[in-house]
């Protein structure tokens, strides 16, 4: 099941267009119920049992490409990736289509979202090297260098671009503008993308 389900997703992947420029990886769930050893359990998902994906998708929910996620081992289809951590390596697997079919001179269009699982220094170094631009979350034990931010300081940023936004204040007791890193809210606003996928496939179960 597993080598049939894998080459229909890359048949049908490699016959989508990317149309939308800001992208974002993802794990995705969808919900099955029968006996398999691929069934994956995800508590920050919709649906938390069934099987698990990865996913390339903008901002409302399209997927560009998507892959089952097989165990550890079954993500390495590349002997070149097997070296690397499992996060990068997806990253890399979901974005080749696009690195292969699009431009340097257009690539510099898009960007990619990802979260702490997997970002990290390295894959960021070679995605922009090859061109396409990335922001993501990363996790303490990835990094040299750590800033760190006191949790009693003013909610405010002296970093630049930065945007004003609307959120609680313990002081006032209501919601007060801050000053917010540009970066922080952007990454916010594109970050949603599978989870917005997940969310409109479960309101079609429910019909």
């Amino acid at each position: 099941m597993f080598v049939i389900l894998s080459t229909y997703l890359e048949k049908i992947s490699s016959s989508l267009v990317f149309f939308s420029t800001a992208l974002v990886v993802d794990e995705m769930m969808v919900r099955f119920f029968s006996r398999t050893s691929l069934k994956q359990y995800l508590p920050s998902k919709p649906d938390r049992y069934g099987l698990k994906f990865w996913g390339l998708c903008d901002v409302n929910g399209y997927i560009f490409d998507l892959d089952i996620y097989g165990g550890k081992r079954g993500d390495e289809k590349n002997e070149k990736l097997a070296s690397c951590a499992l996060g990068s390596t997806v990253v890399l697997q979901m974005v080749n289509k696009l690195l292969m079919d699009v431009s340097k001179r257009k690539l510099c269009q898009y960007h990619l979202y990802m979260d702490n699982f997997f970002t990290s220094p390295d894959l960021l170094v070679h995605l922009m090297k090859n061109g396409l631009k990335a922001t993501g979350t990363v996790r303490r034990n990835r990094i040299e260098i750590k800033h760190e931010f006191d949790k009693k300081a003013v909610k405010a940023a002296s970093v630049s671009p930065i945007k004003p936004l609307k959120r609680y204040s313990s002081d006032v007791r209501n919601k007060a503008e801050i000053r917010f890193p540009s970066a922080f809210v952007t990454y916010n606003k594109f970050m949603g993308g599978v989870d917005t996928h997940d969310f409109r496939c479960k309101k079609l179960y429910q019909k």
